[in-house]
C-alpha cells in the first residue's frame, strides 16, 4: 500500500515522530490514511482519536513503539501504553508496541485500543503487567506475539486472538500469572476475550515451576473467556483458572469454555469443577459463536482489509 506520509527516526520521511505525523492528518480526508513507520525505536506517548488509520512498520522488533509510563507513577492505566488507539477502523501491521516500565511498579500498558473494527496483524506486545488492554468494539489479532505476566490480555470487547503466540514472563518473586482479565459487566453483552488457534507457552526468560501461571481470572462479574482449538504448554496450572481477590461470587456468574485444545496444559481433568459459570463439557456449537464470522462478523469488513483470518472452527481437528 502506497503510504500517505513516513515517519523515520533517520530523518528520510515526512516526520520524525509519529505524534507529528497524527497531528498534522489533513482534516478532510478521505478512505484510508496510510502512516509508513519506519525501524527505529520510538520513545513516545501518543494519542490517536483519528479514525481509518493505517500503520504500517518494518517488522516485529525493528519499528518500536516504546514507553516506561505506569500507574504507580501517576499515569492512568488507559494512557500509559505507549500509543492508544480511539477510533474505529485501525490496521497496523509488522509493529512492536512495549513498555519498559520496572515489573515492581505494576500495570503498565504496551498498547490501548478502543475502536471498532481494529486489526492487528504481525505485531508484537511486550510488558509485565496489563500489557494489552482492549476495552471496547470489534478488535481481531492474527499472528501476533503478546507476552506479560499479570492480567496481561484484558478489558472488555469483542476481541479474537488467532495464531497468536501468548507467553508467560517471569514475575517479581512468587507473584501468580494470569492470562487474561475479561472485564464483562452486562451479560447481555457481546463481549469476550476469545482464543483460537493459538499456542500458550512460557517466555524464554521463565523458570519452569518457579510461580503459578493460569489461564485467567474474572476482573468483573460476568467476566467472559474462551480458549478454543489452541495448544496449551505445561506452563499452565491444572487448574486452569483462579478466583478475582475479594470476589468469590464471581465464579457464579462468569463464563469460561475451553473446547478442543491441545497440548500437556490442555487437560480438563483437573479445572475447577466446582465454579458454576465454567463450563465442563462444551461443543462445536457452544463456540461457533465466537468465531470470526459469528462474533465479530468479520467475513464482512476483513476481506477487504487483505489480512488473513480462519472465519470459523479449524475442521481438520476432531472435535464434536
Amino acid at each position: 500500500m502506497a503510504a500517505n506520509v513516513v515517519v523515520s527516526k533517520q530523518g528520510d520521511g515526512q516526520y520524525t515522530t509519529l505524534a507529528d505525523a497524527v497531528k498534522n492528518i489533513p482534516i478532510n480526508h478521505q478512505g484510508t490514511y496510510i502512516i509508513q513507520i519506519k525501524a527505529g525505536v520510538y520513545d513516545e506517548n501518543v494519542i490517536i482519536n483519528n479514525s481509518n488509520i493505517t500503520l504500517l512498520g518494518d517488522g516485529m522488533g525493528k519499528t518500536i513503539f516504546r514507553s516506561s509510563r505506569n500507574k504507580r507513577g501517576g499515569y492512568g492505566i488507559s494512557v500509559s501504553g505507549a500509543v492508544v488507539l480511539l477510533g474505529d477502523n485501525f490496521i497496523v501491521k509488522n509493529i512492536t508496541f512495549e513498555n519498559t516500565s520496572d515489573p515492581a511498579n505494576g500495570q503498565a500498558v504496551a498498547l490501548y485500543s478502543n475502536g471498532d473494527k481494529s486489526v492487528f496483524y504481525l505485531c508484537e506486545f511486550i510488558s509485565h503487567q496489563d500489557t494489552l488492554y482492549v476495552n471496547g468494539n470489534r478488535q481481531f489479532f492474527r499472528e501476533c506475539d503478546i507476552s506479560g505476566t499479570i492480567d496481561f490480555i484484558f478489558g472488555d470487547a469483542a476481541m479474537i486472538l488467532q495464531k497468536c503466540n501468548i507467553k508467560f514472563r517471569q514475575p517479581i518473586g512468587k507473584q501468580t500469572n494470569t492470562m487474561t482479565a475479561q472485564g464483562r459487566t452486562d451479560p447481555n453483552s457481546k463481549t469476550a476475550i476469545v482464543v483460537h488457534d493459538c499456542k500458550i507457552i512460557a517466555d524464554n526468560g521463565f523458570v519452569p515451576g518457579s510461580v503459578l501461571c493460569y489461564l485467567g481470572r474474572p476482573w468483573k462479574q460476568f467476566s467472559r473467556t474462551i480458549v478454543m482449538q489452541s495448544d496449551i504448554d505445561k506452563v499452565i496450572d491444572p487448574a486452569g483458572w483462579i478466583q478475582w481477590p475479594g470476589h468469590s461470587d464471581y465464579i457464579n456468574t462468569l463464563d469460561y469454555e475451553e473446547f478442543c485444545n491441545i497440548g500437556p496444559g490442555s487437560s480438563t481433568g483437573n479445572r475447577v469443577k466446582l465454579w458454576p459459570g465454567y463450563k465442563q463439557k462444551v461443543t462445536a456449537n457452544d463456540v461457533r459463536q465466537f468465531t470470526v464470522t459469528d462474533f465479530i462478523n468479520g467475513d464482512q469488513w476483513l476481506p477487504a482489509i487483505g489480512v488473513p483470518f480462519t472465519p470459523g472452527l479449524l475442521e481438520d481437528m476432531n472435535c464434536t
